[in-house]
């Protein structure tokens, strides 16, 4: 099957969240005999190079003018894509993360009269801030100028204003151009899309994230280092300041790490100093090699998001390291962590409840081990590459043969 995967980044600057779930959805493709390509912008350096790269459209990198307007409507990604549709002509194309690409891109598909699906990674076919702390949060159904009252982006109504007006432009393209299917990653996200009513009727699909190839031949560890680990963005949506809180109630032998960067790091580094801990690591970013190391001497991971998370790639990679996850009851987490079977859950913001989630753990290191075991066994069972490329070929094989006795 030839196949064209559209992501906005396919760069090992920006492998992360979405953009690892689309390289290696596209590794697994390649590795199983398909003819597989890639569409993105221009970041280098790439992670394939083919000859199709010098169509990549511009990079102007997030945050810029260039970026924001090119996130609204991007006439070079359109024009550039049709030029690679006509080299390429694949059977299927498979879009991912196009911030920056823009929706325009469904045209130029359209126009080519190819099938095409899309894996939402996250709630912006719901929400336009493309993240709630709520668990179903349906404000916009009613209006979307709920958005900008509410100043929902950054607390600002001017980037309230732009994301409700590039939700409405997204929400008209997908209307005119629709795709063959949505592609989630759990229920609660489908569940959300679904009341919101954005599906605009396409039909939606449940295909959980895989493991990257990184994590392929791991074995499982269940002795630690005694120390719980954080991995993510230092964002507060990510509930990092909720699990400073708690270390703040939380004896001084319990150590904690801190994998990761973000916008609030220097934030909580001086919460860190002002409150005297010895017990918190800064480690900032890592490699796979580097993050599979501590994965396998933590207690358990903590997950302590505070807005709707899709997925959670955190949650299986902890898994498959035989770690459980203490790890906040909200959008597709709950999917993935069994309360007291695979690890723990609390609700979203609530300190308290997190503080004894981790003290459960210090103090019965058995349970930690039987979770882990628990943990382990769900990951082989239901994230590894050949479940997910099975479902996979599956939903194409439907979509091209659907589109094709339709007369499309």
């Amino acid at each position: 099957m030839k196949i064209l995967y559209i992501n906005e980044f396919f760069t090992e600057v920006k492998k992360t969240g979405a953009n690892v779930v689309a390289y290696f959805t596209y590794n697994i493709m390649k590795k199983y005999e398909n003819e597989v390509y890639f569409f993105a912008n221009s970041m280098q350096p790439f992670l394939v190079e083919q000859k199709i790269n010098k169509y990549f459209p511009f990079a102007y990198g997030y945050n810029s003018l260039g970026y924001r307007i090119n996130s609204l409507y991007n006439y070079k990604s359109q024009y550039n894509l049709e030029r690679v549709l006509d080299i390429i002509k694949p059977d299927i194309v498979h879009i991912h993360a196009i911030e920056e690409l823009s929706y325009s891109i469904l045209k130029s598909i359209y126009k080519r009269k190819i099938p095409f699906v899309i894996t939402v990674h996250d709630a912006s076919f719901a929400c336009p801030v493309m993240g709630t702390k709520q668990q179903f949060c349906t404000l916009c159904s009613n209006s979307i100028m709920n958005c900008v009252k509410n100043k929902c982006s950054r607390n600002n109504y001017f980037c309230s204003l732009y994301m409700a007006v590039r939700f409405m432009i997204n929400k008209y393209l997908l209307k005119k151009y629709k795709p063959s299917k949505l592609i989630l990653p759990s229920q609660a996200l489908a569940d959300y899309i679904r009341i919101t009513k954005f599906d605009n009727n396409v039909p939606i699909v449940v295909l959980p994230n895989v493991l990257d190839e990184a994590f392929n031949d791991i074995k499982p560890s269940y002795t630690n280092k005694k120390y719980f680990l954080f991995v993510g963005s230092l964002l507060d949506e990510k509930g990092v300041n909720i699990l400073l809180n708690a270390i703040k109630c939380l004896p001084s032998e319990i150590d904690f790490h801190i994998v990761g960067s973000g916008k609030d790091e220097k934030k909580y580094k001086e919460f860190v100093s002002k409150n005297k801990f010895v017990n918190v690591k800064f480690l900032g970013k890592m490699n796979r090699e580097e993050l599979i190391e501590e994965y396998q001497n933590c207690i358990a991971t903590v997950v302590p998001s505070n807005w709707f998370e899709a997925f959670g790639m955190v949650n299986i990679e902890a898994f498959i390291n035989g770690k459980p996850v203490i790890a906040s009851n909200i959008g597709g987490i709950p999917e993935i962590v069994e309360n007291n079977i695979n690890g723990l859950l609390f609700e979203p913001g609530n300190v308290e409840q997190l503080r004894e989630c981790i003290l459960r753990y210090w103090n019965n290191p058995q349970l930690v081990i039987d979770h882990g075991i628990n943990a382990y066994q769900t990951a082989t069972k239901n994230y590894t590459e050949s479940v997910y490329y099975k479902k996979l070929m599956h939903v194409y094989n439907e979509v091209i043969n659907t589109y094709k006795s339709n007369g499309s």
